[in-house]
């Protein structure tokens, strides 16, 4: 019986394939953090979605309330039916917070807390802090100053991605009744 010791060839080899799985395992992980935030803002877009056929159908809009979670890491976005115009008039909509890791930023409000106020047409107004049931604005505050939409940039420290909701806009010209053409 022959006893073999390992050559220098197969530690070397053994060393390459180590240094391959490394280098993939790291690869791999830094592309997740960018499909994290693909979900994220995924999420965002059917939560708003959810939030403008809130508002389309509960007389009084829909509120999104974004705070900060309790390890101040990423945000939370909560939903309420309503707009806070009077006493008791938003409830929590029938939905889990969405929770992201990732940043959220408003152009002009700023980072959270931040809320944002979807009327009947799924126009935005928007304010610099985060209301609860029992806060009542006496009017709407409109747009964040200077602006004709609400800018939402979600970010990470890989990933970025905006999504923007335009404000009340006044139309001019005439209203054209539904299914008719202008000559």
């Amino acid at each position: 019986m022959r006893e073999r010791g390992i050559t220098l060839v197969e530690v070397v080899i053994v060393a390459a394939i180590v240094v391959l799985i490394a280098a993939a395992s790291l690869w791999l992980a830094q592309g997740a953090r960018a499909y994290g935030m693909r979900s994220a803002t995924r999420q965002f877009d059917a939560v708003l979605g959810y939030a403008q056929a809130l508002a389309a159908t509960s007389g009084n809009g829909a509120t999104l309330v974004f705070t900060s979670p309790a390890s101040g890491d990423g945000f939370v976005l909560t939903v309420y039916s309503g707009r806070p115009d009077a006493p008791g008039a938003i409830h929590l909509a029938p939905m889990a917070p969405l929770t992201s890791a990732g940043n959220v930023r408003e152009a002009k409000l700023g980072a959270v807390p931040f809320t944002i106020f979807l009327n009947g047409a799924g126009h935005a107004s928007g304010t610099a802090e985060a209301v609860t049931p029992r806060t009542v604005l006496t009017s709407d505050p409109g747009c964040p100053p200077g602006e004709s939409s609400i800018v939402l940039t979600f970010s990470d420290p890989r990933a970025t991605d905006t999504r923007t909701i335009t404000c009340n806009a006044a139309v001019a010209g005439a209203p054209v009744p539904v299914g008719t053409v202008n000559p």
